[in-house]
């Protein structure tokens, strides 16, 4: 799950819906919307 974060969310700094995401990682949609949700929120870091 370590490299999933940051690959998520440089992928959807480039506009990639969370279809694309979620697919590119391998992960459900919900996953991908909370990646993102918590980052923007403060509570994640992508380290």
């Amino acid at each position: 799950m370590r490299h999933r974060r940051p690959m998520m969310l440089l992928a959807s700094a480039g506009g990639n819906p969370l279809a694309v995401l979620a697919r590119l990682v391998q992960a459900d949609e919900d996953t991908g919307r909370d990646v993102i949700h918590r980052f923007d929120d403060g509570l994640d870091s992508a380290a």
